[in-house]
């Protein structure tokens, strides 16, 4: 095996254990705390650690950055990664069922593909295309199988929709906001600008905040430092080693994992066979995603001849 299979592998296999840890405790969080304050503390933890190991990490480097002219960059991804993305998203649930956004924000790897197609920021490939396709379908298929139905609100899924162009379009841009700074201290200020949107809610509903106890704020502390800002860091360097379908697709495993998970502790439901289908078809489309991304360089740029244009893959 490669040195870069490897690091996708064991980079997809941490990412998949902090996203499942991150959504049981989640899930237990919002029982007490309002969503959106809940997503506002956890990104002041995340930003607060990644500052924390920037100042031990990167400290020589935090001044070399030109701060004037990558704040643009730095603003515009703290937007779509996390502002927009998480507003939109939770604005969504309270129209919306979690299964019917979680099927909606399933297209995030095809919505990749086809604004980076359409760029021609990401070429055509058959491992590619198809791995897209079954990863996505294998994600809808999963969340659709033991929904009730009922009527679906239109102003749910506008949301979920933006929330999933936001989510690809940062994944996209990252490349060219982020390319050959260091990553730390780009994370940090980026989490920090998009953390600095929620202080309007915090003063204008102070109370959740008054109201926390020790349990809770501990929760906030767990799921900010020692699972987001891990969860963020190898987001990225799976984006610049593997590419950013795969890096969009890592996500998409995560309710797979989590329902395995609660299964083979026999806390969860029996699963069904269109859910035993769907999660087969799920690794079958992200090890076409893994064997294309794999052959990838990510961020490097080749050059054909000296003549030739620059060409990115």
């Amino acid at each position: 095996m490669s040195a870069l299979k490897g690091r996708l592998l064991l980079f997809t296999f941490a990412i998949l254990t902090l996203f499942s840890i991150s959504w049981l405790l989640s899930k237990n969080l919002i029982g007490s705390i309002p969503v959106m304050h809940a997503v506002g503390l956890r990104l002041w933890a995340t930003t607060a650690a990644l500052w924390l190991i920037v100042a031990f990490r990167e400290r020589a480097v935090w001044a070399s950055i030109p701060l004037r002219s990558k704040m643009p960059g730095f603003f515009l991804l703290s937007i779509l990664g996390f502002s927009l993305y998480f507003a939109s998203s939770f604005g969504a649930l309270k129209t919306l069922k979690a299964s019917d956004l979680t099927m909606v924000l399933a297209t995030i790897p095809g919505i990749t593909y086809l604004l980076g197609f359409l760029s021609r920021s990401l070429g055509f490939s058959w491992l590619k295309f198809s791995g897209v396709l079954i990863v996505s379908a294998a994600a809808l298929a999963f969340n659709a199988s033991g929904n009730e139905g009922g009527a679906v609100s239109p102003a749910g899924i506008a949301l979920a929709l933006v929330a999933a162009f936001s989510y690809a379009v940062y994944g996209l841009l990252s490349k060219r906001y982020l390319k050959d700074l260091p990553l730390l201290t780009s994370l940090a200020w980026v989490t920090l600008i998009s953390a600095m949107t929620f202080v309007p809610l915090f003063v204008i509903e102070p109370a959740p905040l008054l109201a926390l106890n020790l349990n809770d704020a501990l929760k906030v502390l767990l799921l900010g430092a020692a699972c987001s800002a891990p969860v963020y860091v190898l987001y990225q360097k799976v984006l610049a080693e593997g590419g950013v379908l795969y890096a969009n697709a890592i996500g998409l495993l995560a309710p797979f994992a989590v329902v395995t998970g609660e299964w083979l502790i026999g806390a969860g439901a029996a699963l069904s066979a269109v859910k035993v289908i769907a999660m087969a078809a799920a690794v079958i489309g992200i090890t076409l995603l893994f064997v294309d991304a794999s052959g990838s360089t990510g961020w490097h740029v080749k050059r054909r001849s000296p003549d030739s244009r620059l060409v990115r893959k």
